[in-house]
């Protein structure tokens, strides 16, 4: 199984909880049921592709992000996307070779109401999140003279 509207079909009909769908990448059963039926992702290839584990997308991500113009990164706090030297985009974006990519970074704004709701469905302290938000965003700015960068926050959860 490698398809997403598969994993759908197995958790709607063994009556997953949210927590469980939400492990397999999944939206809430209620969200389903004030949406109507789930969309055919295999009719999206562009925005879905399925991988077996995070490993196997790496390469394949940052092989993307290498030959990209822009690059446009959601993430609550970004750390393993691209705030740290190690991330997965930061040395697909920091580019010795004069192509220097357009880059769009949202992050959670770290004093928004959000911010807590989302620390407790990690199991994290707000104040340790907004720590890690705020250092995001200045290991982001160091990466200002190697590309064009702009760096925005939001206010509300997008799922």
């Amino acid at each position: 199984m490698s398809r997403l509207d598969v994993y759908e079909r197995i958790a709607t009909g063994l009556g997953m909880p949210d927590d469980a769908r939400h492990l397999l990448g999944l939206a809430a059963s209620r969200e389903l049921q004030r949406g109507g039926q789930p969309f055919d992702l295999a009719a999206f290839p562009e925005v879905v592709r399925v991988y077996a584990s995070q490993a196997s997308a790496a390469e394949e991500i940052q092989r993307q992000a290498r030959a990209a113009a822009e690059l446009d990164v959601l993430a609550v706090r970004g750390l393993g996307l691209i705030g740290l030297n190690d991330s997965l985009l930061r040395g697909s974006v920091a580019r010795q070779d004069g192509r220097p990519p357009t880059v769009r970074v949202l992050l959670l704004d770290p004093q928004s109401p959000a911010l807590t709701l989302r620390a407790a469905e990690i199991g994290e302290s707000p104040e340790s999140l907004a720590g890690g938000v705020r250092l995001a965003e200045a290991r982001l700015r160091e990466l200002a003279p190697s590309c064009d960068l702009s760096l925005y926050r939001y206010r509300t959860l997008p799922s």
